[in-house]
Formats: structure tokens, C-alpha cells, sequence
């Protein structure tokens, strides 16, 4: 099967293919207007320009940002100088018999010259007497042409034209899934429903034989039941994938503070190493104390006994002078 994001590059029609009539008056072309509707919903495309033009790889573009789906024909068509206008009916009148929902055709901008094969007659002959419904996509916003009073749409540039043309799929997405949650709804609704139906038939069964009505309505819960099912799964799908990066940041978040309580765990025991007394005696210090009650040294007097004790040495002494040491 053919991908349907490559176009159909389809040649340029001869010439000789033009053999209508005129059917605009010659003196006001652009007084006479065509009634096609454009359909809403677009299968397939026909765009009338040039293989190599820039409008074409633009129009290209914004179909596959927009509605890849669509099936895409491309008639590559002379759009200025000698014969453009010729070639631009002959491909129209082509364009017109490919059974596509839509037909466009333009260029990007240029001069006045340039412009000029989509202000020729024929050109506006072609598009007045197509059935499919036509897009006129000429130039800049500025510019205005015959061919874009007697198309059904006018667009300010080709890339325009596709985007006033053609469905937007990131729209018609939250549009489902919008019809998601009220589908869900309605059938929790109906469940529901059904749920009371079966209690009120439970409740019947000493008046009526209830087997038949219970059959059909165990398999219209069934039904609902799978389509509930196929919703849950769908939708514990995408809650799933909103996870992962939730788990990474909580686990991230978790070794943060893991740190932070190790930093200050660390912090802690070099206070206590600090405080252990047994680290103090080392420095020379010692406890002084007095019928067991530890004391400082200006509470001693002369002529007092006291203990000094560390870590490993317990020393029992007299007091046998007192002086501040300034």
C-alpha cells in the first residue's frame, strides 16, 4: 500500500486539453462567482503548481505538520511566462476529472509580470467551470488576482491555503480525547443503570420468569464492561508514561536528603568525638571535684582536699596556695 505522506507527482497536461468555451464575460470577469462548498472532511488534494517551486514544498509541509492522512496529487504546472496560462487551465481541467475532494493552485509571490498567467481568462474559464471546488493561492496577502474572485476560496498564500483547508490533528486529538471522557461517563452512567435494572428483575423473579431478560442484559454488561475495560487500560497507559519522570524525581529527591542527613550525621559525631572527655584528657585536662561533686578551681582554698580524675588516673590532693591568674 502507498504511503499516503508521499504525494502523486503527476505531469503537466498538454495544452490541447483546453477546449471549453469562455464562460465569463469579457468586459467583468470578476463579477461572476462560483457556489462550491468546500467539504469538511478532505481525502484527497490536488495542488496545480510547480514541482521545484517553494510554495509547493511550503504547502507539503503544513500537510504533514497538519493532516499527514491526506492524499496528496501533484500537477506539475508552468505558473509564469509564455504558455502559463494555457498550461495552468489544461491542468485545472485534469485536476478536475482525479476525483480529489479539493483543488489548489497558486505560486508564491513575484512581480506583477509573474503573477500575471492567474489574471488571464482562461485561467478564470477553468476554475468557473470546474465541479470540484477550488483554492486560489497566489502570491502574498497583497496580492489579488482574477483567478482568486472566481475561485470558491481565496487564501492569502499557499501555505494559507492548507491551513484554512485542512482539519488540525493536535485539535481533532483533544477533541477525542474530550469525547473520551463523556463516552466514559456515559457508560459508567449506563452501568450504573443496568445495575438497577438486574436488582429491580432480582426482585421480580416471584412474579415473572426473569431468564431471557437476564441473558440480554448480562451480555449488554458484558459489552459495556469491555469497552470500560479497553478505556481503563488505554488511559492507565498514558498515566504510566506521566510516571517515569515522577519516579526519577522522587528517587532524586530522596538521595538529596539521604546526603543531607549523612552530612549532618557526620557533623554530629565530630561534635561528640570533640566532647568525649577521654579526647579531652589528652590535652592535658582533668576533672576536679569535691566529696564527688565536680567543682571549678576558684571554688578550692587553700588548705582543701580535692580529687583530680581523668579517663585513667584518679589523683587525691591538698590546696597549698590560691592566686588569680589576671
Amino acid at each position: 500500500r502507498r504511503d499516503q505522506s508521499q504525494p502523486h507527482l503527476l505531469p503537466a497536461c498538454p495544452h490541447n486539453e483546453v477546449t471549453r468555451q469562455s464562460v465569463l464575460p469579457h468586459h467583468h470577469p470578476v463579477q461572476v462567482y462560483r457556489s462550491h462548498r468546500l467539504p469538511k472532511q478532505i481525502g484527497k488534494i490536488a495542488l496545480v503548481t510547480a514541482k521545484e517551486s517553494a510554495a509547493l514544498h511550503d504547502m507539503l509541509k503544513i500537510i504533514e505538520k497538519r493532516w499527514p492522512l491526506l492524499e496528496v496529487y501533484v500537477i506539475d504546472t508552468l505558473v509564469q511566462g509564455d504558455g502559463a496560462a494555457a498550461q495552468i487551465a489544461a491542468s485545472l481541467h485534469y485536476a478536475d476529472r482525479l476525483g480529489v475532494d479539493v483543488v489548489v493552485t497558486g505560486r508564491g509571490g513575484g512581480s506583477v509580470e509573474d503573477l500575471w498567467a492567474f489574471n488571464e481568462e482562461a485561467v478564470a474559464d477553468a476554475i468557473f467551470a470546474m465541479q470540484t471546488p477550488v483554492v486560489s493561492a497566489v502570491g502574498h496577502e497583497v496580492d489579488t488576482l482574477i483567478s482568486d474572485y472566481v475561485a470558491d476560496l481565496r487564501a492569502p498564500t499557499p501555505s494559507a491555503a492548507m491551513e484554512m483547508v485542512l482539519p488540525d490533528k493536535n485539535e481533532l486529538l483533544f477533541l477525542l480525547d474530550e469525547i473520551d471522557d463523556r463516552f466514559k461517563s456515559a457508560v459508567m452512567q449506563q452501568i450504573r443503570h443496568k445495575e438497577d435494572r438486574l436488582q429491580h428483575q432480582e426482585r421480580m423473579l416471584g412474579q415473572s420468569s426473569p431468564e431471557r431478560k437476564i441473558a440480554e442484559m448480562e451480555r449488554a454488561f458484558s459489552r459495556l464492561k469491555e469497552e470500560l475495560e479497553r478505556t481503563f487500560f488505554y488511559r492507565m497507559q498514558q498515566y504510566m508514561l506521566h510516571l517515569v519522570p515522577l519516579r526519577r524525581q522522587y528517587s532524586q529527591q530522596i538521595e538529596l536528603i539521604f546526603r543531607h542527613k549523612l552530612q549532618q550525621t557526620s557533623s554530629l559525631y565530630e561534635k561528640f568525638t570533640l566532647s568525649d572527655p577521654r579526647n579531652q584528657c589528652k590535652k592535658g585536662w582533668a576533672q576536679v571535684s569535691v566529696n564527688e561533686k565536680a567543682i571549678s578551681l576558684e571554688d578550692i582554698e587553700p588548705g582543701e582536699a580535692f580529687i583530680l580524675e581523668d579517663a585513667t588516673v584518679k589523683l587525691e590532693a591538698v590546696c597549698l596556695s590560691k592566686k588569680e591568674i589576671p
